[in-house]
């Protein structure tokens, strides 16, 4: 009985809650973007995008804790129904739907994520296929990540000729359509161009910097596909997509230092989001690792010497 109870309570340590039913949407808060790549099909003029809530969120969860970020009813959470509704019920295995994340704790003023400071980002990194790591993305000087907080910015804040912006138009409809969503912490945005900054995902993203996501990040590493392939071989198996997650803490590089992955993103085929912190052992607990290991070397020496003598 001991042992179950042990268990049970080991089983619920590794699973938490997040809080994501965002009343406003706010600088720090982690945001979830689809878009279409190349502007055809089902959903190609409309952005899915999802609060996750506050970044501090995901910071302070235990190596190896995983979250369901999912909804099946009306709450807050990724919904199967939106995705299909968005970009129709073969989503999952369109080899033109990615999606993505951003986070960051803004430039100026108080810092949207306590304890971190200001210019600090938090960003994912495509899985191209799942099961194949993303590009480790660089972390540089606070003036430089300040080009990546600004375009996450246009997304979240109220800015003026940006009427999409999350903060403007709230959560839990369709804002092309005018219907309601499932997801109450979710929003469907009308796709912006680079020259039309309506504060939507492909805007925000895509930015004004050629060759550049969120006006920081060289080439396009930040997306997934939705099929879980890595957009060439067109013809692979669907399966669970991933996101890797990373956090760039601004330093004084001006060529940029490999940022911390501290977690990853998995989007499977049945629509189930899920995120599992990164577990990452501290020096201590790798100290530790190896007079353990060579405790059992010099155990198995003495029982091998006794077996000889014996």
């Amino acid at each position: 009985m001991k042992k179950l109870v042990t268990t049970a309570l080991l089983a619920l340590a590794s699973f938490a809650l997040i809080s994501m039913d965002a009343k406003a949407v706010g600088i720090g808060d982690l945001i979830l973007g689809f878009r279409v790549t190349d502007a055809t099909g089902t959903g190609a003029t409309e952005n899915l995008e999802l609060d996750l809530g506050n970044m501090s969120q995901f910071t302070s969860l235990a190596p190896g804790t995983t979250v369901n970020l999912s909804t099946a009813t009306s709450g807050p959470g990724l919904s199967l129904t939106d995705l299909q509704n968005t970009y129709g019920t073969n989503w999952n295995t369109r080899t033109d739907v990615v999606w993505g994340a951003m986070a960051a704790t803004g430039r100026t003023g108080t810092s949207g994520v306590s304890g971190f400071p200001l210019d600090e980002i938090w960003a994912s990194s495509g899985e191209l296929p799942s099961g194949t790591p993303g590009q480790v993305l660089l972390a540089k000087r606070a003036t430089s990540q300040a080009a990546g907080s600004g375009a996450y910015e246009n997304m979240v804040v109220v800015n003026p000729g940006d009427p999409s912006s999350l903060a403007d138009t709230g959560l839990g409809k369709n804002f092309v359509t005018n219907t309601n969503l499932v997801s109450s912490n979710s929003a469907v945005e009308q796709v912006g161009t680079p020259t039309n900054l309506n504060g939507s995902w492909t805007s925000s993203e895509m930015n004004t910097v050629a060759n550049s996501e969120f006006n920081y990040f060289p080439g396009t590493p930040l997306d997934a596909f939705t099929y879980g392939g890595d957009g060439i071989n067109l013809t692979s198996t669907p399966t669970t997509s991933i996101l890797d997650l990373y956090q760039l803490n601004p330093n004084t590089s001006l060529q940029g230092t490999p940022a911390t992955l501290i977690g990853h993103f998995s989007l499977t085929q049945a629509g189930v989001l899920t995120y599992t912190a990164t577990p990452v052992p501290e020096p201590s607990s790798i100290g530790l690792m190896g007079v353990g290991f060579l405790s059992l070397v010099g155990l198995v020496v003495l029982r091998r010497r006794r077996s000889v003598v014996g």
